[in-house]
C-alpha cells in the first residue's frame, strides 16, 4: 500500500493511522515533497471525488472514497 497525501489532510491523517493501527505495512509520500500534483493530473480526471489521499492498492490507484467503499474490508482482513 502507498499512501498519496498532501500536509494537514484529515483523510490522509485519518488513512495512515488506520494502517498504523492495524498492523499494515505502507508507505506514506507527501505532496510536494515525494511527487507533485501533475503527476497525478490524468487521475483526477477520471475520478468523481477529487481529494486525498489517492492509494495504490494491488497495483491500482484508488482515491480514497472509492477505496473505502470497496477494497476497505478486505484490506483490513489481509494478512501480513
Amino acid at each position: 500500500m502507498i499512501i498519496f497525501g498532501k500536509k494537514d489532510c484529515k483523510n490522509c491523517s485519518s488513512f495512515r493511522d488506520l494502517c498504523i493501527n492495524n498492523n499494515k505495512e505502507f508507505e506514506y509520500r507527501e505532496l510536494g515533497v515525494d511527487f507533485e500534483r501533475e503527476q497525478f493530473d490524468w487521475f483526477f480526471e477520471d475520478v468523481e471525488i477529487k481529494e486525498y489521499p489517492v492509494l495504490r492498492y494491488k497495483g491500482m490507484l484508488v482515491s480514497y472514497h472509492l477505496f473505502n467503499k470497496t477494497y476497505l474490508n478486505q484490506f483490513l482482513n489481509e494478512l501480513l
